[in-house]
Parts: C-alpha cells; structure tokens; sequence
C-alpha cells in the first residue's frame, strides 16, 4: 500500500518501506498462514485459527477469525473460512454446504 509492502516471517508480518527497505511496523501473527492480500488500503491476513485486517500502520481493525482463502474484488472481499463465507465491507454472511 503505497511505499509499504507487509511479508510474512516466523508467524510476524513486517511492513517494510518500499524506497529503504526500512520496517515500518511488526505485528505478531497467530496460527497457520493461508492467505494474504490488500484490499481497501488495508492487509488482509488469513490463518487457520485467526485472521486479521491491520491498517496502513499495523493496528488491527477487524478480526475475522478462522479463514482458509480470500476473494478480493475492486468492492468487496470474500473471506471464505472452514463454515462460513463473509463478505466485506457488511454484515453478510453464508453459512457454507456440509458436504461431509
């Protein structure tokens, strides 16, 4: 997001300047990485146990919990988690078929 890229490295993500390579910010992250994407000037982290939106300077803004994949669109963003999809921004929701 702008001058800043976020990479993930044993279980924290370190946002680091673009131009100087410089940390910005390191935020612990928790449980088994599955995705990760911008959306809405924002990181998106997807882990198997607990996923998070942090802001631009590493403040978490939401949490999701548990999400497998995330779907970004230039609108929305689908975090699709093991029962359940969510749909961001609003409050919708779908609870996922059980196909076991």
């Amino acid at each position: 997001i702008g001058e800043t890229v976020v990479v993930i490295q044993d279980q924290t993500a370190h946002a680091l300047s673009t131009v100087t390579g410089a940390h910005r910010w390191v935020r612990p992250i928790f449980g088994t990485l599955t995705d990760m994407v911008n959306f809405a000037s924002q990181f998106v982290v997807a882990t198997k146990s607990q996923s998070v939106i942090l802001s631009g300077e590493g403040a978490v803004t939401q949490r999701l919990g548990p999400v497998l994949t995330l779907t970004a669109t230039q609108d929305h963003l689908v975090a699709w988690g093991p029962d359940e999809a969510l749909r961001l921004p609003g409050p919708r929701g779908w609870r996922l078929p059980d196909d076991r």
